[in-house]
């Protein structure tokens, strides 16, 4: 569960950075397969 929290809040950190930063939109869809992949 703490890791699910990390990974929420890196995933909230990087939206916000989304706005500045779009190139992150790739980065951020790798993050979230790889925690669908592992069944968070």
């Amino acid at each position: 569960r703490a890791a699910m929290l990390a990974s929420a809040a890196a995933l909230a950190r990087t939206a916000i950075d989304l706005r500045t930063h779009p190139a992150l939109v790739s980065r951020a869809w790798d993050c979230f397969r790889d925690l669908a992949r592992t069944g968070w």
